[in-house]
């Protein structure tokens, strides 16, 4: 597998976390992917064979998997359980990776609720898709980034959102891991708890507990990934939980796994890679 990511531009850092790139060859066999939720929302451009998002059903049902065909450009909120994904023949994907509240600014497009499936996006993002492909094709990602990044550019509309207060209230949350009281993120933003959490989640989509819940999740995961071996007590502490059960349940709410068992999992993406 072939993957890249840029940083943005500085016009554009405040809203994107980053653009990303993969292609892989899956002619032999299919691929099946699973999405670990994270704080971001994902614009995906599909330039290659196509993909499938595959509904399994919940855990330990015997209901058969089902598979949708995605679009060729769509957009995926903010998720609280793995999304899986097949794919088959060459994977041309690149994603844009936006901060919750870039959405608005940068597509015109308000967050769609939690879990809602993937939303297909036409239009604008379909020419951008046919502009990119030839230089995904030959490999050059970033040509095809820099496009992308015009596009961005020449849609931003800052007067939608309050820069100043989104921007300080989601780094403060992306500073502290997501390990902060919301009264305390009031207090750093200079507004009552009401008001933050009123104003936070109409420019954000979300409130600011759900995404600091989501970013501290994401910190987890990605400690695990790298560290599969890593001692989760110690995590436990290091994330400013109280109690190992407050952990446990607080991880399984959105990787539908144990912190255990992710780790064995992780464990064993490192061995075959």
């Amino acid at each position: 597998m072939a993957y890249q990511e840029i940083v943005p531009n500085n016009q554009l850092r405040p809203y994107v976390r980053s653009i990303w790139h993969i292609e892989e060859d899956h002619s032999d066999v299919d691929s099946h992917e699973s999405a670990t939720p994270d704080s971001y929302i994902e614009v995906i451009f599909n330039a290659g064979d196509p993909c499938y998002l595959e509904n399994t059903g919940m855990a330990g049902s015997q209901v058969e998997s089902e598979s949708t065909r995605l679009p060729e450009v769509f957009l995926v909120g903010l998720q609280n359980q793995p999304l899986s994904f097949r794919t088959s023949g060459i994977t041309q994907i690149v994603g844009i990776r936006f901060y919750v509240w870039g959405i608005l600014p940068l597509t015109g497009l308000f967050l769609p609720p939690i879990n809602t499936p993937p939303v297909r996006l036409t239009s604008d993002w379909l020419a951008l898709l046919e502009i990119i492909t030839p230089h995904m094709q030959i490999g050059a990602f970033q040509a095809a980034a820099h496009l992308i990044e015009l596009f961005l550019i020449d849609r931003l509309n800052p007067s939608l959102t309050d820069l100043n207060f989104i921007h300080n209230a989601g780094n403060y949350l992306y500073g502290t891991h997501g390990q902060t009281r919301i009264d305390d993120l009031a207090d750093y933003c200079r507004f009552s708890t009401r008001q933050l959490e009123r104003q936070f989640k109409a420019l954000a989509g979300v409130s600011p507990k759900y995404l600091a819940r989501s970013i501290r999740f994401e910190q987890i995961a990605l400690r695990l990934f790298e560290h599969p071996s890593a001692n989760l007590l110690d995590l436990v502490f290091e994330f400013g939980y109280t109690d190992q059960a407050h952990f446990i349940r607080d991880f399984k709410a959105f990787a539908h796994m144990t912190p255990g068992e992710f780790a064995v999992a992780m464990q064993r993406i490192r061995l075959l890679s």
